[in-house]
């Protein structure tokens, strides 16, 4: 996916982000015309560079999750985890070690001894700064809740659809590292209980 900037008529230059047949990413083009359109070109930008992010999680779990939520699906603790983590590593060591791991064939996504053996991964991935994980996961929770409210509206249980819409939000931001985080030693010192539990 790359980003380019469209001019308007009117003048009015929009940076948007196309797929790989240069097609125009619907969703996220609709969120950034519903709600940032009125921001600097850098803030549109930076955005877009984080929902192309998001969607190399999308493309790496085989998940579509504009579809999922209008099934009525939404994230789930491990996906909440999932993308939180994702939102942690830089984008082109993701990129190269998502590319690696399919050129490899590991057609499963299951987290396993055996696929985790074969990866032989020689060191763990690259990670940014926690203010820009946290600033990630804003927008990343501001994008999905868009998408499924926007879905969600002919819904017949649509009032239940916003509850757990509002969950996941919340749950989502609820992810983002504390305020003193960069005090710690390192960011992943050690397995957290409930990641060992799940393991």
């Amino acid at each position: 996916m790359k980003i380019k900037h469209i001019k308007m008529k009117t003048g009015e230059r929009l940076p948007m982000l196309f797929d790989d047949d240069a097609v125009p990413d619907f969703w996220v083009t609709l969120y950034i015309c519903n709600l940032l359109r009125s921001r600097a070109q850098n803030t549109i930008e930076y955005a877009l560079n984080v929902l192309r992010h998001l969607r190399a999680w999308e493309d790496y779990h085989e998940r579509d999750l504009s579809q999922e939520f209008r099934n009525g699906r939404f994230l789930t603790e491990s996906d909440l985890q999932s993308l939180a983590d994702h939102c942690a590593y830089e984008t082109e060591a993701f990129d190269k070690w998502a590319t690696r791991d399919k050129f490899r064939g590991n057609s499963t996504r299951a987290v396993s001894v055996d696929n985790m053996l074969a990866l032989k991964v020689s060191a763990p991935l690259k990670t940014v700064q926690f203010d820009t994980q946290y600033n990630r996961l804003t927008t990343v929770s501001s994008y999905l809740k868009f998408v499924a409210e926007t879905v969600c509206r002919v819904r017949a249980d649509k009032r239940e659809s916003q509850a757990q819409i509002k969950r996941m939000y919340d749950e989502l931001l609820h992810k983002r590292p504390k305020s003193n985080a960069s005090k710690s030693r390192g960011r992943y010192a050690h397995i957290p209980a409930a990641s060992f539990r799940r393991f």
